[in-house]
Protein backbone atom coordinates (compact mmCIF):
# COMPACT_ATOMS: atom_id res chain seq x y z
CA UNK A 1 0.00 0.00 0.00
CA UNK A 2 1.29 3.45 -0.89
CA UNK A 3 -0.20 6.62 0.54
CA UNK A 4 0.64 10.20 -0.34
CA UNK A 5 -0.25 12.50 2.56
CA UNK A 6 0.00 16.25 2.87
CA UNK A 7 1.08 17.20 6.37
CA UNK A 8 1.68 20.65 7.83
CA UNK A 9 5.40 20.25 7.22
CA UNK A 10 5.14 18.89 3.67
CA UNK A 11 4.36 15.82 1.59
CA UNK A 12 4.85 12.38 3.13
CA UNK A 13 4.93 9.05 1.33
CA UNK A 14 4.04 6.00 3.40
CA UNK A 15 4.74 2.58 1.94
CA UNK A 16 3.63 -0.58 3.71
CA UNK A 17 4.04 -4.12 2.49
CA UNK A 18 2.03 -6.45 4.70
CA UNK A 19 3.01 -9.49 2.64
CA UNK A 20 6.73 -8.80 3.09
CA UNK A 21 6.31 -7.43 6.62
CA UNK A 22 7.95 -4.03 6.21
CA UNK A 23 7.37 -0.32 5.81
CA UNK A 24 9.15 2.91 4.97
CA UNK A 25 8.36 6.61 4.93
CA UNK A 26 9.64 9.58 2.95
CA UNK A 27 9.20 13.24 3.87
CA UNK A 28 9.53 16.27 1.60
CA UNK A 29 10.41 19.10 3.99
CA UNK A 30 9.18 22.61 3.27
CA UNK A 31 11.01 24.54 6.01
CA UNK A 32 14.53 25.76 5.29
CA UNK A 33 15.85 24.46 8.62
CA UNK A 34 14.54 20.97 7.88
CA UNK A 35 16.19 21.03 4.43
CA UNK A 36 19.46 22.20 6.00
CA UNK A 37 19.34 19.24 8.39
CA UNK A 38 19.43 16.90 5.38
CA UNK A 39 22.11 18.88 3.54
CA UNK A 40 19.70 20.32 0.97
CA UNK A 41 18.31 17.01 -0.32
CA UNK A 42 14.81 17.14 -1.78
CA UNK A 43 13.45 14.53 0.64
CA UNK A 44 14.43 12.21 3.45
CA UNK A 45 13.82 8.51 3.75
CA UNK A 46 13.14 7.37 7.30
CA UNK A 47 11.64 4.60 9.36
CA UNK A 48 12.57 1.82 6.95
CA UNK A 49 11.63 -1.24 8.97
CA UNK A 50 11.54 -4.94 8.19
CA UNK A 51 10.29 -7.60 10.61
CA UNK A 52 13.24 -9.54 12.01
CA UNK A 53 11.94 -12.81 10.53
CA UNK A 54 11.82 -11.26 7.03
CA UNK A 55 15.29 -9.69 6.96
CA UNK A 56 17.70 -11.05 4.37
CA UNK A 57 14.86 -11.78 1.93
CA UNK A 58 15.16 -8.59 -0.18
CA UNK A 59 12.28 -6.85 1.63
CA UNK A 60 14.53 -3.90 2.54
CA UNK A 61 15.74 -3.58 -1.05
CA UNK A 62 12.16 -3.71 -2.32
CA UNK A 63 11.00 -0.99 0.09
CA UNK A 64 14.05 1.19 -0.61
CA UNK A 65 13.47 1.01 -4.37
CA UNK A 66 9.75 1.73 -3.93
CA UNK A 67 10.54 4.79 -1.79
CA UNK A 68 13.10 6.07 -4.29
CA UNK A 69 10.79 5.47 -7.26
CA UNK A 70 7.81 7.24 -5.69
CA UNK A 71 10.00 10.12 -4.50
CA UNK A 72 11.25 10.59 -8.04
CA UNK A 73 7.65 10.56 -9.32
CA UNK A 74 6.94 13.43 -6.92
CA UNK A 75 9.84 15.45 -8.33
CA UNK A 76 12.76 14.56 -6.06
CA UNK A 77 16.19 14.57 -7.62
CA UNK A 78 18.00 13.71 -4.38
CA UNK A 79 17.03 11.68 -1.33
CA UNK A 80 18.73 11.65 2.07
CA UNK A 81 18.89 9.25 4.97
CA UNK A 82 20.42 9.81 8.39
CA UNK A 83 22.39 7.23 10.30
CA UNK A 84 22.72 7.37 14.09
CA UNK A 85 25.52 5.06 15.32
CA UNK A 86 24.28 5.15 18.92
CA UNK A 87 21.12 3.20 18.08
CA UNK A 88 21.66 1.66 14.63
CA UNK A 89 24.03 -1.20 13.73
CA UNK A 90 26.88 -0.39 11.33
CA UNK A 91 25.60 -2.89 8.76
CA UNK A 92 22.72 -0.45 8.12
CA UNK A 93 25.18 2.30 7.12
CA UNK A 94 27.06 -0.18 4.93
CA UNK A 95 23.78 -1.29 3.32
CA UNK A 96 22.86 2.28 2.34
CA UNK A 97 26.35 2.86 0.97
CA UNK A 98 26.07 -0.35 -1.08
CA UNK A 99 22.84 1.15 -2.49
CA UNK A 100 24.77 4.21 -3.76
CA UNK A 101 24.12 6.58 -0.87
CA UNK A 102 27.11 8.85 -0.30
CA UNK A 103 28.18 10.37 3.01
CA UNK A 104 27.88 14.17 2.80
CA UNK A 105 28.07 15.00 6.51
CA UNK A 106 29.38 13.15 9.55
CA UNK A 107 29.96 13.90 13.20
CA UNK A 108 29.96 11.72 16.32
CA UNK A 109 26.16 11.81 16.67
CA UNK A 110 24.90 11.20 13.14
CA UNK A 111 25.74 10.86 9.47
CA UNK A 112 23.80 12.23 6.50
CA UNK A 113 23.88 10.22 3.29
CA UNK A 114 22.44 11.40 -0.04
CA UNK A 115 21.65 9.61 -3.27
CA UNK A 116 20.96 11.19 -6.65
CA UNK A 117 17.80 9.65 -8.09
Amino acid sequence: MIQFQTWENGLHILITDEEKHGSVQVAFPTKLKDKEDICGADCILYALWVDKNWRGKDTGNYLLKAAEYNSKLKGAKTIAVTYHPSDTPKWVLDWYMNNKYMIVYKDEDYTVLIKTL
